[in-house]
């Protein structure tokens, strides 16, 4: 997906224009700007704080998913680490699903 000036879908935020894919990737950036234009040398003190094989994603568009840091094709924001979740322990439906049929 290509953003371009031509989206409905914008924002200006200290005197620059912001273009987005949907309202909700533009309500999302409205709410908390600062969150997603930090610079890659803000986001991390020391390279020492991330894993080297970190993967990194975009804030509004989870799907996007390298592994080094750089800009969301879609929006052209930065591209955080994905920090670990607790929501990613064994999943006893994954699980069943995985042997059925063996």
């Amino acid at each position: 997906m290509t953003v371009t000036a031509e989206s409905p879908h914008h924002h200006e935020h200290e005197g620059r224009a912001y273009y987005f894919c949907s309202e909700r990737c533009r309500a999302k950036f409205a709410a908390e700007p600062r969150q997603y234009l930090k610079s890659d040398a803000a986001a991390v003190s020391s390279p020492a704080e991330l894993a080297p094989a970190s993967v990194y994603t975009c804030p509004m568009h989870p799907e996007i998913r390298q592994d080094h840091a750089g800009s969301c094709p879609k929006c052209g924001m930065a591209l955080e680490p994905v920090m670990p979740s607790l929501e990613e322990d064994d999943n006893p439906e994954l699980a069943d699903f995985q042997t059925c049929g063996r």
